[in-house]
């Protein structure tokens, strides 16, 4: 009886087996039948965390869940975040339906390399460059860095930004936070002064609208003494010295609210 009852869990657990190895034969015959690729997405600040991103260009929708993270393509109006609903509050919301409104929420780009419109036809922010870059820490235009106009005091709380966006052969564009002192000084850790950021697309080149989402931080976690929010959108350099655009639609700052 016991050698019955073992050949029968043996036989199960292989029949388990080879049903998960044929999932994952229609998972790659997925990939490879749309055109996809497995790409690596940086999603966090200092020690560099990757997620795997299946990034397919005839898929309606790319969603990736990992504890702060949530790519997703074709919907650059959703509003909502997806995980922990009822703790999230916006507490800074740039929605570029108008110059009117890109004019009051943002500065100018710091690059004069960069162009900045409003493109109806998108209902976003276009910034345009052919500025190419061989070494982005070399170069201090690698970025446009437009920053928000607002003052955004901080508190000790958790944070996240959520943002949509949309590239055409670009290199790398992002979201960064950035925290300053009472004296509007940056912060500088570890020789960054970015606290948090919605992370680079998954690779270089022209994605269609995508939602990125930066990591949870505390700013009074990051230093004491911050005081001040800036959001700064970084359109990123030509990926090979001819236009390169990025379309940012809708950036949430939200606040998680305790109950």
């Amino acid at each position: 009886m016991g050698n019955q009852d073992s050949n029968k869990s043996g036989i199960n657990a292989l029949l388990v087996a080879l049903f998960m190895a044929f999932l994952g034969l229609i998972a790659l015959g997925y990939v490879l039948l749309s055109g996809g690729q497995i790409k690596l997405i940086e999603i966090g600040i200092g020690p560099i965390k990757f997620e795997p991103v299946i990034n397919s260009s005839t898929a309606n929708i790319i969603t990736v869940r990992a504890p702060t993270i949530v790519v997703e393509k074709g919907n650059k109006d959703k509003s909502e975040a997806l995980d922990n609903e009822d703790c999230w509050e916006t507490v800074w919301d740039f929605n570029p339906t108008s110059l009117e409104e890109i004019n009051n929420s943002l500065l100018n780009p710091l690059s004069s390399y960069y162009k900045t419109s409003f493109d109806s036809t998108q209902e976003s922010l276009k910034i345009l460059t052919n500025h190419q870059v061989s070494n982005f820490l070399a170069d201090p235009n690698s970025f446009s860095w437009i920053r928000n106009s607002q003052v955004i005091p901080v508190e000790d709380a958790t944070y996240r930004v959520i943002a949509w966006m949309k590239t055409e052969n670009t290199m790398e564009s992002h979201i960064s936070v950035v925290a300053q002192n009472t004296f509007m000084q940056d912060i500088y850790i570890n020789n960054t002064n970015q606290m948090a950021k919605a992370p680079p697309f998954p690779g270089n080149g022209s994605y269609e609208w995508i939602e990125l989402r930066s990591l949870e931080f505390n700013p009074k976690d990051w230093n004491k003494d911050s005081s001040i929010m800036i959001i700064g959108i970084n359109a990123g350099p030509s990926f090979n010295g001819g236009e390169a655009i990025t379309w940012v639609g809708n950036i949430k700052l939200q606040k998680c609210i305790e109950n």
